[in-house]
């Protein structure tokens, strides 16, 4: 289980994955709506 995390370096996107050391699984906060018939989603995060 993971997720992904998009940050901007020299004009492009760069993807990484984010996951627990251990692979034991971990819980995500976020919120969401249908849009058009589709969902659209928002995983909230703190530094």
């Amino acid at each position: 289980q993971h997720y992904y995390e998009w940050e901007k370096a020299d004009g492009r996107k760069v993807k990484y994955a984010i996951e627990p050391k251990d692979s034991v699984g971990f819980f995500l906060a976020g919120i969401y709506r249908m849009e058009a018939g589709k969902p659209v989603f928002t995983v909230l995060t703190r530094d």
